[in-house]
């Protein structure tokens, strides 16, 4: 990108299928498909380049890594599904700094579909994953510095998951199917989850 970019369809779906680097300095990227249609994005958001921030509202949205070794959004991340959505994750990285991820509502997945283990990492700042999160069999890894770590709603495996944080760590429904449920010993977890059950 050469500066900010809004993409925006009234009935249509958006699909990026090449990386998403800002060129020089960091830009924004907006992609709103209202009206029921889909978003798109088949490569890595911030590959060589970081962008500014990436705001994305559809009904399903597949998502690509951000990421790499270092951050690929240097601001914020907010992925909005409708409420007749979902949210798909098809690759395995997904780093950046303020991550919030809503699928819309309740009965609507989130789901790990990336064929592998799957790390989402800020630097000191909050992750957020609102409504349902299906992890299928894969790893998942959330590690957050000193932010919070927040799942607002269930979560079903099979797979493992960690959480690292040394703030604040937030289940707010049932964990249910993971073969094991880690967090490290330096941070403060609130289980308002009702249950939460392994079986490994």
């Amino acid at each position: 990108m050469t500066g900010d970019t809004t993409l925006t369809t009234t009935t249509g779906n958006i699909i990026i299928t090449g990386t998403v680097d800002s060129l020089t300095d960091p830009f924004n990227m907006n992609l709103n498909a209202a009206s029921g249609g889909d978003v798109t994005i088949t490569d890595t958001v911030g590959a060589s380049n970081p962008i500014s921030s990436l705001s994305i509202f559809g009904n399903d949205i597949s998502l690509f890594n951000i990421g790499g070794a270092s951050a690929g959004i240097n601001g914020s991340t907010s992925v909005v599904a409708d409420n007749t959505g979902s949210i798909t994750f098809t690759g395995m990285t997904y780093n950046a700094n303020q991550q919030t991820y809503d699928s819309g509502s309740a009965a609507n997945p989130i789901t790990l579909a990336g064929g592998g283990a799957t790390t989402f990492t800020t630097t000191d700042d909050a992750l957020s994953f609102f409504f349902v999160q299906q992890k299928t069999a894969y790893e998942m890894t959330a590690t957050t510095g000193s932010g919070s770590i927040e799942f607002n709603n269930t979560i079903t495996g099979p797979g493992n998951l960690l959480v690292r944080t040394t703030g604040t760590g937030y289940f707010g429904g049932a964990v249910s199917g993971l073969t094991t449920l880690t967090t490290n010993t330096d941070g403060l977890i609130h289980i308002n989850a009702g249950t939460i059950t392994t079986v490994g």
